[in-house]
């Protein structure tokens, strides 16, 4: 019993419809929201639903993964009283959280000055070398 049609176009589009179809079912959990990871990032997201009650409990769990390094660094105190002034609206921005973040410790005032670059003296003389 032969099931290809037209030189088999037919059973090798099914096949490669199956094979897609398989695959982007593999990807549907990959789209899941996840929660907070355990620790630090967990920590802050539970302090950021008591500290910050304006802030919405997803918007603390995104601000609290965006700012994990300044957590790491035990910023995360800090952060959550900037981030608690915030309203509603804010406390979902990224722009927010950022902001809080470099608010606080050596980076509180834009850091250390740049190193000094010698200039060239521009009033050199042409002739001397």
């Amino acid at each position: 019993m032969d099931h290809r049609l037209a030189d088999g176009a037919p059973l090798k589009t099914f096949a490669a419809a199956v094979a897609c179809v398989l695959a982007l079912l593999a990807l549907v959990p990959a789209c899941q929201p996840t929660n907070a990871t355990p620790g630090a990032e967990a920590r802050c997201t539970s302090r950021c639903i008591d500290k910050a009650p304006r802030c919405a409990p997803d918007s603390c769990e995104r601000g609290c993964r965006f700012v994990l390094d300044r957590l790491v660094e035990h910023e995360g105190a800090t952060i959550l009283a900037c981030v608690a002034k915030s309203t509603a609206e804010q406390c979902a921005a990224d722009s927010t959280w950022a902001r809080c973040a470099v608010e606080l410790g050596p980076y509180a005032d834009g850091g250390a000055a740049p190193p000094h670059i010698p200039r060239w003296n521009e009033e050199k003389d042409d002739n001397s070398e």
